[in-house]
């Protein structure tokens, strides 16, 4: 588990990877895997698409471990100056990158048009408030554009 008496990490400092954690990780990863190719793929095999299917268990441990790992890095930066600022602003810079880039790929390959998540089409109201992840607070806007 942790080490209470754990290096404290600055901001060039290089965070030491918990191995246990990355281990769970890729558990949680071929476990949601496993769902989706079972969903698509079944192999009739009673027992192993019983097994395969349970993959839906992944997404809690990824969420736990990631959780976990936050705390963690919470405590390696406690020496940090603005430690509150500077979590938030990893925080958004790991996630909104990917996810703006993520809206257009998907405006690429799906277009605008009228579908399942998005009866009436995807107009700029839908794109401007998956881009500032408003987008849960609309029912046509949840799953409209991502």
């Amino acid at each position: 588990m942790l080490n209470s008496d754990a290096a404290k990490v600055g901001p060039d400092d290089q965070a030491p990877r918990l191995r246990t954690l990355d281990f769970l990780r890729g558990l949680a990863i071929l476990g949601v895997i496993s769902i989706h190719a079972t969903q698509h793929f079944p192999s009739h095999i009673k027992a192993l698409d019983f097994l395969l299917a349970n993959g839906w268990v992944g997404v809690q441990v990824f969420f736990f471990v990631s959780a976990y790992t936050m705390c963690h890095m919470w405590r390696l930066r406690e020496g940090e100056t603005h430690p509150t600022i500077k979590f938030y602003i990893r925080r958004f810079l790991r996630i909104a990158p990917l996810f703006w880039v993520a809206i257009a790929v998907y405006l690429i390959v799906d277009g605008a048009s009228a579908s399942f998540f998005a009866p009436s089409g995807i107009g700029p109201l839908q794109i401007g408030l998956a881009a500032t992840f408003l987008h849960g607070f609309r029912p046509d806007a949840i799953n409209a554009v991502v």
